[in-house]
């Protein structure tokens, strides 16, 4: 009798600890997203529709890099279940830490609805949704990252020490000068709102056409953009706003 109950609280604890190991599920998956767990030996394997397996365990890596159009939608295990579109050409890998969601994103187009707990980060920043925000976002592998606020509000948290306050119809990018060496944040001319920067000894409203240089240990400065820096913002915003529309 000891012998069969030690058996079940044995299974009961594997159990526990592989579905605390789950980080997502594969909603859909279209054309030829890859996924790689974090075996040591493990390779990419292309997503297939006849899964019977679609959990998403944690470190693993998610590639929409083959075909033409290949997406994979994942519904992250945060409360409430935040949901992302992983769009073409992206490479991320999908984390737990305590009680908050990562994708650690080496580059990519997404679109998430996000429920409070899951976090989009690079080398440069993260970004942090409320709950019931939903919003666009396009990161380039040089750390510049394009958002569009669909609805709802989000934090972009800089490594600079300065946070970006945007909400509904704010467009902004967060981009790197090599000329500088150091990166600054954009506001599109079409966001519909500013956007608020929050620094370490002050807060300031960066209007439409303007920008926050960001020198380093939280402090920044705000100018107009310059008309070589709206031509690459557009380019950006092609990249980002011509994107198949969620679940289409």
């Amino acid at each position: 009798m000891r012998g069969l109950l030690l058996v079940a609280a044995v299974g009961m604890v594997v159990f526990a600890l592989a579905a605390e190991d789950v980080v997502a599920v594969i909603e859909q998956a279209y054309e030829k997203p890859e996924l790689k767990e974090p075996s040591p030996h493990a390779s990419f394997q292309v997503i297939r529709e006849t899964w019977s397996d679609r959990t998403v365990v944690n470190g693993s890596q998610i590639s929409t890099q083959r075909g033409e159009n290949s997406f994979v939608d994942l519904r992250i295990k945060d409360p409430g279940g935040s949901w992302v579109r992983v769009k073409r050409n992206s490479l991320i890998k999908l984390l737990k830490e305590g009680d908050l969601y990562y994708a650690d994103v080496t580059k990519g187009n997404f679109e998430v609805h996000a429920a409070g707990r899951f976090i989009l980060r690079n080398k440069a920043a993260q970004v942090e949704a409320t709950r019931g925000t939903f919003y666009e976002a396009f990161f380039a592998e040089d750390g510049s990252i394009t958002i569009k606020v669909k609805h709802g509000s989000l934090l972009v948290v800089t490594k600079e020490g300065v946070r970006f306050q945007m909400k509904d119809g704010a467009r902004g990018k967060l981009e790197f000068d090599p000329s500088r060496g150091r990166f600054f944040f954009a506001v599109s001319e079409k966001s519909e709102v500013p956007v608020i920067a929050v620094g370490k000894e002050e807060r300031k409203e960066v209007l439409p056409g303007y920008a926050a240089d960001l020198p380093g240990g939280g402090l920044f400065g705000v100018r107009r953009i310059s008309p070589k820096e709206k031509e690459v913002y557009h380019r950006y915003n092609c990249l980002l706003y011509t994107s198949p529309s969620p679940r289409d």
